[in-house]
């Protein structure tokens, strides 16, 4: 009897195991948003889980996971006050019969690059927790992280003009006559163009903008080091932020903007073609897609030069060869160029020394 007894529990936990493995992913839907696909290094974001068991059958295990590219995405803690990166994120959970589940995680983005999302994995156990099911979602979204822009403070500080005035210093003049809006003071602004009226309005400088007399072209040069070493990390993210920069700010000003680069994808392939003109969001988008480590010769980015832009504006990494390729940029074009040079100085603390990244600016 004793036999037949066991015999028929076996045969209905065989059943009850079948009958799970056939059901368990059965109207089981799962979703994931992201409140933002692109933002900039340094900024938080959030992603969302949504989970829905149609069936009545319970799912007692259930556990998420998406792989992450390492060290670029963090959890915030907001009880702590701090943030985790996430490698594979995981949550792990129950739903009985007929529910749904929703979750949000605050995200920080801590460096800059692309990171695709293609898989989702859902692990499932049964109602005694011993085999493990899988199952994978195929997921079609990215998260480009832009490079973080420079303060124009801090360029101030450092060189007594805002970066506003470093650009006016090449630009174009603008067409008194052609009143185009208004905007808050910045250091830099000539105090003729201040709308006194409506300063004592608001209380705060404010400062009149007109459309230039002609569209104005900017070409930059991004030159980054090759061969590339892990010591040149910071180095690299530094001129990443400033070309960002400048480029937000020149098309601000209504500039084309043009683009020569050593910089290149995972794939190795360069992401800047000579002559194409970018608008801001899409400098940024290739920024993000930059792959130090991939970095082709810098040989040809100072050959030929042409006189097919207005203002030049070179950004890099101290290289032996920048007094022969200052005086080929000086011929093409005429003195309305700059040249920021990423170098790292040793600040010394009380019983420790660290790098500091520093812009040397000169006029060519």
């Amino acid at each position: 009897m004793l036999v037949i007894i066991a015999l028929v529990c076996l045969g209905f936990l065989w059943g009850l195991e079948q009958y799970f493995q056939r059901r368990w992913e059965q109207e089981l839907f799962v979703v994931i948003q992201l409140s933002a696909t692109e933002i900039f290094c340094g900024e938080t974001f959030s992603l969302t889980e949504k989970v829905e068991n149609r069936k009545s059958l319970p799912l007692p295990f259930l556990q998420l996971t998406i792989p992450f590219k390492a060290n670029g995405i963090a959890l915030v803690d907001r009880q702590m006050q701090h943030s985790v990166p996430v490698n594979d994120f995981h949550q792990i959970f129950a739903l009985a019969g007929g529910s749904f589940l929703q979750r949000r995680f605050p995200l920080k983005a801590e460096k800059r690059g692309a990171y695709p999302l293609r898989t989702l994995v859902v692990h499932s156990r049964n109602l005694f927790f011993t085999p493990r099911y899988q199952k994978v979602y195929p997921m079609q979204k990215d998260i480009l992280v832009y490079p973080a822009l420079v303060p124009p403070e801090k360029f101030f500080e450092r060189y007594q003009m805002g970066l506003g005035d470093l650009l006016a210093k090449i630009s174009l003049t603008q067409d008194p006559l052609r009143f185009f809006s208004l905007r808050t003071y910045q250091p830099g602004d000539p105090y003729r163009a201040i709308n006194w009226k409506k300063t004592a309005q608001q209380q705060n400088l404010v400062v009149n903008q007109y459309q230039p007399v002609a569209q104005g072209s900017l070409r930059i040069i991004l030159e980054l080091p090759q061969p590339y070493h892990f010591q040149l990390a910071k180095i690299v993210e530094e001129e990443l932020s400033l070309v960002a920069t400048l480029a937000q700010q020149a098309t601000a000003l209504g500039w084309q903007v043009t683009v020569t680069s050593n910089a290149c994808d995972e794939a190795g392939a360069n992401l800047f073609t000579t002559g194409q003109v970018f608008n801001s969001l899409a400098i940024f988008r290739q920024l993000a897609y930059v792959v130090a480590e991939k970095s082709g010769p810098r040989q040809g980015l100072f050959s030929p030069l042409t006189s097919d832009a207005v203002s030049w504006v070179v950004v890099s990494y101290a290289n032996q060869e920048k007094a022969q390729h200052q005086a080929a940029l000086q011929q093409v074009s005429q003195g309305a160029a700059l040249w920021f040079t990423v170098v790292e100085k040793a600040a010394l603390q009380e019983k420790s020394s660290a790098m500091e990244q520093y812009w040397e600016v000169r006029p060519v």
